[in-house]
Parts: C-alpha cells; structure tokens; sequence
C-alpha cells in the first residue's frame, strides 16, 4: 500500500509527463508499437528503402501506364502489394536463416505463421 507521501510524490510527477508536445513528437510517438507496418493504412518508407521503393514504382508505372484514376488506384493497390509482399518474403529469409531444421520445436514458428498470414491477406485480394 502507498504511502500518503508516494501518492502525493506520484502526482507530482505526473504532471511533469504529460507526454510529447511537439507535432514532431506526437508523429514519432505514434509509431511506438508498429514493429513492421504490414496492416497499417499507408505505407511508410524507411530512408534507407527509399530508393529501391522508388525503383519498383517507376518499374510498375512504366508496365502498367495507368491512364485515369481508376487505373491509377489499382496501381497503388498494386505498388502496396507488391512492397509489403516483397518485404514479408524478406522478412521470412531471415528468420529462417536463424532457424534450425533438424530442432525439435521452432522458436520462430509463431512469427512465420503471423508472416504467412499476412502473405495470404495480401494475395487474396483488396483489404
């Protein structure tokens, strides 16, 4: 149980964090819990993928020359897709690489089941 002087020391404190403040602060603290960004609405490019990225969507653009907006919705469907396929497949060399075939059990397991589920969603169609 508390103390009378912990709950007020308690309070006191609180009221010095009262979390970011700054427009800037708030964008990166909304991100906290995103860990890779497969069932976000939009796509956030790291700097570093920001030129492969771009690669694929000039890549994209040029075959599929989408002419008015409804072209050019399905090529964004089509762009999205295709990266966050691109980066599950990456994603699931690496954790097998760490993994043990001849292992009894597969501490991995549960993240290529979450990855292979994530694959299925994206190739069954629009979200």
């Amino acid at each position: 149980m508390a103390t009378a002087a912990q709950i007020n020391a308690n309070r006191a404190n609180a009221k010095h964090s009262t979390g970011p403040v700054s427009p800037i602060g708030k964008a990166r603290a909304s991100q906290n819990a995103r860990s890779h960004g497969f069932t976000a609405r939009n796509l956030d490019i790291t700097p570093e993928d920001r030129a492969e990225f771009n690669a694929l969507e000039a890549a994209l653009r040029h075959n599929t020359r989408p002419a008015n907006c409804l072209e050019e919705e399905i090529f964004h469907r089509i762009l999205t897709h295709t990266w966050n396929l691109r980066r599950i497949e990456s994603f699931e060399c690496l954790i097998l690489a760490e993994t043990d075939p001849l292992a009894e059990t597969d501490p991995h397991a549960a993240k290529l089941d979450r990855y292979a589920r994530y694959r299925r969603d994206l190739e069954r169609g629009p979200p």
